[in-house]
């Protein structure tokens, strides 16, 4: 899984299915948990606190190319959620480290 993460060309077309399977299956029990919220099953800020831990996944090279390739599989108001999310937190990424905007 770490090399998945690291360095997905390297993996064997068995291992990349895994890794993939493995990503689809936690992107999916994500969007669950998301669901839930509208339910009214889970407390928005138990997911906001689980959101916090999907973006720094998601925002690994790796993760994101398999996310935009995915993203038609997931509800789209799931998709809005993370695609925010992971907007925000490069944003506070870049503010954080005082790099120049473009």
């Amino acid at each position: 899984m770490l090399l998945g993460f690291e360095d997905p060309d390297v993996l064997s077309p068995v291992e990349r299915l895994r890794f993939e399977s493995v990503l689809s299956d936690f992107l999916h029990a994500y969007q669950v948990l998301f669901a839930r919220v509208d339910e009214g099953i889970l407390y928005k800020e138990v997911w906001d606190n689980l959101l916090h831990s999907l973006g720094p996944t998601v925002q690994q090279p790796s993760v994101a190319a398999f996310w935009e390739k995915q993203k038609p599989e997931f509800r789209s108001d799931f998709v809005a959620a993370v695609d925010m999310f992971v907007a925000d937190a490069a944003v506070d990424a870049v503010e954080t480290q005082k790099i120049p905007q473009p």
